[in-house]
């Protein structure tokens, strides 16, 4: 178990410590570029500046001819100044503490010793999981899980509803710690939530199955990026004209720099190219046969297949995104281009599919898969 999990047991009570990652010279997690907390506080810093100055202006009597948009921009600046204040102190001195005592789960996010401590009975939990973070919907509550400052990868129902803790957890700590608790939890199973989404389809042949998932359609980010590819496919449309035509480029080291810069946009050209059709028009295909499980990720008919050996993938799971694990901030994976929530052990390393699918939806494409693979059979 991790340095940063501490445990403290008494008979039947238990207290589990999580300390958030160390702050001030270590790389933040959510930070793929190795940008520590002290650029996250120098930035907040010019940031509270930034608002400062504008209130000053706003109240020292100088004539502001847009006094609506500057009372906007000022509610949004507040806004995100105390949220990312409060991003710092959680990152600085923030844990979260998980109690078991006298028939009740509490779970409180502590910040020097003060924090909302909200309570479960133990007889009224339900399939207490390692299951890590599900993002399928970008909305602001899972902008908030990303963050780390709110959700966690360990999950439980409740009353209905399900719940969540042990944020930023690495897989092997976040099953650890659920084998720490279950023994002091009744253990039982919730029902199935839903039933399987449409963009999902199977075909079953001759004792294999072929499953399909379409990519989640988000049409407002969709529209977003065609109209950003528009305008930057523009762009570097006219930079090329001006490099044939010598427009602006008289001077070798603009004919230089304009070179490196096309260079760039074309990278940029690509990337949303692919983002754009992968949202659009890409699916996942899984396929097994009598010896292998192949993942195909193609785009209007074109794409890339992997194969692995049945004999060698073990443990065959639904699992999120584990918000601890570096890997998980590549900006692949969180924008949905790669990864996935539904994961396997493959030669000592870890393999994924499944993107953007929502935890109901994982465990029935497990389920389905699960039942063609050896140890099944």
């Amino acid at each position: 178990m991790s340095g940063r999990i501490k445990y403290l047991a008494e008979g039947e009570k238990l207290e589990i410590q999580i300390k958030m990652h160390a702050p001030f010279l270590g790389r933040l997690p959510l930070i793929s570029g190795g940008l520590s907390l002290i650029f996250v506080v120098s930035a907040w810093l010019i940031w509270t500046a930034g608002g400062i100055f504008v209130i000053t202006i706003l109240f020292s009597g100088e004539n502001i001819q847009d006094i609506i948009p500057t009372i906007i921009w000022l509610a949004f600046w507040l806004f995100s100044d105390l949220l990312i204040f409060h991003f710092i102190l959680w990152y600085s001195f923030g844990k979260e503490i998980i109690r078991i005592d006298s028939g009740f789960l509490l779970i409180r996010k502590d910040i020097f010793g003060r924090g909302q401590e909200k309570s479960f009975q133990l007889d009224q939990i339900l399939d207490l999981r390692s299951v890590g973070t599900f993002t399928n919907k970008n909305s602001f509550s899972e902008w908030l899980n990303l963050m780390g400052l709110s959700g966690g990868n360990i999950a439980f129902e409740y009353q209905g509803k399900t719940y969540r803790f042990g944020i930023y957890l690495l897989e092997r700590e976040s099953r650890e710690l659920v084998d720490k608790l279950k023994p002091l939890i009744p253990n039982k199973s919730a029902e199935p939530k839903s039933k399987m989404s449409k963009r999902i389809s199977y075909l079953d042949q001759d004792g294999a199955i072929e499953v399909q998932i379409k990519t989640k359609k988000q049409y407002f980010l969709l529209v977003w990026i065609a109209i950003f590819l528009t305008a930057w496919t523009s762009v570097g449309c006219g930079a090329i004209y001006s490099i044939i035509y010598g427009k602006g480029t008289d001077k070798p080291e603009d004919i230089v720099f304009a070179i490196i810069w096309l260079g760039g946009w074309l990278v940029g050209e690509f990337w949303l190219g692919y983002e754009f059709f992968w949202r659009a028009f890409g699916k996942e295909i899984i396929k097994t046969t009598s010896d292998s499980l192949a993942i195909r990720r193609e785009i209007l008919g074109l794409g890339r297949t992997k194969s692995f050996k049945l004999n060698r993938i073990s443990n065959l799971r639904i699992a999120g995104l584990f918000m601890g694990e570096p890997a998980v901030f590549k900006s692949s994976v969180v924008s949905g281009l790669s990864g996935g929530n539904i994961s396997f052990d493959y030669n000592g390393k870890t393999e994924r599919f499944g993107i953007f699918l929502s935890e109901p939806e994982a465990r029935e494409v497990v389920e389905k898969i699960k039942s063609y693979l050896p140890a099944n059979k």
